[in-house]
This record gives structure tokens, C-alpha cells and sequence, in this order.
């Protein structure tokens, strides 16, 4: 959005099972801001045009790959509800 930060992936091995996170990384410098936890695979991560929140892709729940929203200014990763059909 202003070209001031990036989001990243980090991969690690925690006991036997890949895990993946999320960092928030400024472009001038200094450490990593840890932005998702856990044991999950979060990945494929994009950033909202305004820059206030980040959208990826996670099995978090249930070992099922799915959309989340995360907000940059703090809080929760929120599953994106799926859209019916219309029919």
C-alpha cells in the first residue's frame, strides 16, 4: 500500500510437521513483526489495498485449507464465510 512493510512467509519444522507464519517486515530495517502463531500452515498472504489488513490462506481449522482476514493494527485472524450459490 505506502511500499513501507511486506508480509512474509517463515517456514519452520516443529516436531515433525511443516509450519508456516506470517511476519510483517519493514523495508527500513530491523526484526520481523510475528504476525500469525501455532501450528498452522499460513500461506499465500496479500495485502488489502487500504494496508489495514492481510488475507491467507491457512489450515488452522480442521486441517482444511481456507481463507482468513487478518487486521494489521491488531486482533484476531477471522475465517472468511463462504458464499453460497445462488440458485
Amino acid at each position: 500500500p505506502d511500499g513501507s512493510f511486506a508480509i512474509a512467509t517463515r517456514r519452520t519444522v516443529e516436531d515433525g510437521k511443516d509450519v508456516v507464519r506470517l511476519e510483517r517486515v519493514a523495508w527500513s530495517g530491523g526484526p520481523p513483526h510475528v504476525l500469525t502463531a501455532g501450528g498452522a500452515r499460513d500461506t499465500r498472504p496479500a495485502i488489502a489495498p487500504d494496508g489495514r489488513s492481510v488475507a491467507f490462506l491457512s489450515d488452522r481449522e480442521k486441517d482444511v485449507v481456507q481463507a482468513f482476514v487478518l487486521p494489521l493494527d491488531g486482533g484476531e485472524a477471522r475465517r472468511v464465510k463462504r458464499r453460497e450459490p445462488w440458485g
